[in-house]
């Protein structure tokens, strides 16, 4: 689209927005709770002035986002309070084809994604229709009841009194199953008003993602759109609880991912930085929920390990302790080999492990790979929009400095699973994720992060040392064998971390799902990855292997070479039938017209012939006709070949 110069002397909006003019006026955002036509209205305000071109305007209104998201968003930490997590896990399980059953195991591995179930809820189309046959079987249910009452009563007019305490039953019954139903809910009710509060919230988020779309789009200077895309990205940690978190990530994605193909080259490169920003303050979030995890984890532990400690002290007498100390110094003997071991293997310890499989981290896990997994990369209009997010996803979790066991965790369900499913972004995950882990990135990266975290830890440690001790020498062989440590586990962790993804890859390459041309290329991630995990192991190839590889790799190319010279000379030949059909259509049409002027011709003169010489006339006006179609043929002005020249034409009679 282009922009004329009139338009911004006029500083009108450079789209066609589908909101009136800004109003300019500051109104302050309210933090009181309103009902959902109340809050439309007020994010159309907002919208409104975040679409405005002046900077004030727009700053302004950025600084009163986050209150006003925490006010909106302020019914879900109420609604996931009060919901029945076990009937929801219940419900979604019989809607998903399930059997809900009296297997509590079952239900508990039940994660309840929002965005999941959003979406179900939106392409469910017989929801309506089951909830109005619902109503009116309830409805027949009760008239069925009170044509009962009835009919008991017109069959026992003698009896009045055995009537009346009939009638009392009766209705003492419907009020005490009306009580019931009332404190018992269904579980397709529950679901019902729990799904209802997350549709509304998400409209609501859509819009506001649409004007913060159009604030960055207004914004201009690299420093003015750096700062405008920085608050945008914060504006994630506003909502309380986690699921609305990442459903306003998800809100700014799908309205990115719905405006890439609008977007110019003048502008391509805020709307990259802002994608950028999200995805190192969505990394934030989920290292932040890992913390959490952790410690609930370990508080778990503690408060288990005093409940075994009472019960043992309760039940064996006090004289005799020994057998409680032997116990756990055999268990943490165990524990410590079985961590030994998976250190030779690799692999990450089995706490780590089990840290994903908990509650906040692994729903808010779930909710943000669905994002990208079942959002952005199965939409066609936004492969640029995928290949960015691959360019940019190791930097960012580097930069987030997340665990082992997360980044792997991100990484296979993020990076590989968009190379799986090919579209050109194979080739970004190989160059982009892959060679910088091959390469030596992720343990320079690591070491990095080691040296920083020794640093802030040792700060106050050291500065009490030296002025202990004062003594140099002493607090510079310290922290020299603080480095080598640090050193020694950032290198452990980086050689965890490409097993695992090697391990992943492995698997990619044999799946279903994976893209036939990508399964090679998953192959020699495998490859690259376990010989910079090992680079030891690594054993150089022989001349002769070296040899029959570079034979392989030319006489492919050879065939590559041989198939596009087969294409072209295909195209070569369909565009000569094609020429040679329209010269025959032409020549055709042509003869069409000659004959249709020849025959209107002599049917014009018919009335001036006569009778007896009508076929030799017709004959000759045909003659003359032809001699007059047909084209004169070229004058032959070659020289003559079998001239046999003689002296005498030469010299004449000299």
């Amino acid at each position: 689209m282009k922009i004329k110069k009139k338009e911004l002397r006029r500083r009108e909006a450079q789209l066609p927005i589908n909101y009136p003019h800004p109003e300019v006026a500051d109104a302050s955002v309210r933090v009181e709770a309103a009902t959902f036509n109340a809050e439309e209205t007020r994010v159309e305000a907002l919208c409104r002035r975040l679409a405005h071109n002046e900077v004030a305007v727009r700053d302004a209104v950025l600084a009163e986002l986050p209150r006003y998201i925490q006010s909106v968003t302020q019914r879900l930490v109420g609604l996931e309070a009060c919901v029945d997590v076990a009937a929801l896990r219940r419900c979604i399980v019989m809607q998903s084809g399930g059997k809900s059953g009296k297997d509590a195991g079952g239900e508990k591995r039940v994660v309840i994604n929002v965005l999941r179930e959003l979406e179900a809820y939106r392409n469910r189309e017989e929801n309506v229709r089951r909830e109005q046959r619902r109503q009116a079987a309830l409805r027949r249910l009760q008239q069925e009841r009170q044509q009962a009452v009835r009919g008991g009563d017109n069959n026992n007019n003698n009896n009045n009194n055995n009537d009346d305490k009939n009638c009392m039953a009766a209705e003492k019954e419907e009020e005490e199953l009306n009580m019931r139903d009332a404190e018992r809910k269904s579980l397709r009710r529950i679901y019902g008003e729990w799904i209802s509060v997350w549709c509304e919230m998400e409209l609501v988020l859509l819009k506001l993602s649409r004007g913060l779309f159009f604030c960055l789009w207004h914004s201009d200077k690299p420093l003015v759109q750096l700062e405008c895309a920085q608050r945008i990205a914060r504006l994630i940690h506003a909502p309380h609880t986690n699921s609305g978190k990442i459903l306003l990530f998800s809100c700014l994605m799908r309205v990115l991912m719905r405006e890439w193909r609008s977007m110019d080259r003048h502008r391509a490169d805020k709307f990259l930085a802002l994608v950028r920003k999200m995805i190192y303050e969505l990394a934030c979030l989920l290292g932040s929920l890992e913390v959490e995890t952790r410690q609930q984890q370990q508080q778990q532990q503690k408060q288990g390990g005093g409940d075994n400690e009472a019960g043992t002290n309760g039940g064996v007498d006090r004289s005799a302790p020994a057998g409680g100390t032997v116990t756990s110094r055999g268990a943490s003997s165990r524990a410590g080999r079985k961590r030994e071991r998976n250190e030779d293997e690799g692999g990450p310890f089995h706490g780590d492990a089990d840290v994903l499989t908990h509650d906040p981290l692994c729903r808010a896990l779930d909710e943000a790979c669905y994002v990208f997994q079942w959002q952005i990369v199965p939409e066609p209009t936004a492969v640029g929009l995928s290949m960015h997010v691959c360019d940019v996803l190791f930097d960012e979790l580097c930069r987030a400095a997340l665990s082992p066991t997360l980044f792997v965790a991100l990484s296979d369900r993020i990076a590989f699973h968009a190379m799986s499913r090919g579209n050109y972004v194979e080739k970004r995950v190989l160059d982009y994720f892959i060679s910088p882990m091959a390469g030596g990135m992720l343990s320079g990266r690591r070491r990095q992060q080691h040296q920083q975290k020794n640093g802030q830890s040792t700060s106050v440690g050291a500065s009490n040392k030296r002025k202990r001790c004062r003594n140099e020498d002493k607090t510079s062989s310290g922290s020299s064998h603080d480095e080598s440590a640090g050193h020694a586990a950032a290198d452990a962790e980086t050689r965890a971390i490409l097993l695992q993804l090697a391990d992943c890859c492995k698997k990619y390459s044999v799946a279903r799902r994976t893209v036939h041309s990508v399964r090679v290329m998953f192959t020699e991630g495998e490859m690259a990855l376990r010989q910079a995990a090992n680079p030891e192991e690594y054993e150089e190839l022989t001349r002769g292997d070296l040899r029959r590889r570079i034979e392989q790799e030319v006489a492919e190319v050879g065939k590559t070479r041989h198939a596009v010279v087969e294409e072209r000379r295909n195209l070569r030949r369909l565009r000569q039938q094609e020429k040679k059909q329209q010269q025959l259509q032409r020549l055709k049409r042509k003869k069409k017209e000659n004959t249709e002027n020849i025959f209107a011709a002599s049917t014009d003169n018919d009335d001036d012939w006569d009778g007896n010489d009508d076929n030799e006339a017709v004959q000759q006006k045909l003659e003359k006709m032809r001699k007059k179609t047909r084209r004169p043929q070229p004058r032959d002005t070659k020289r003559k070949k079998h001239y046999t020249l003689t002296k005498e034409d030469l010299y004449g009679d000299e």
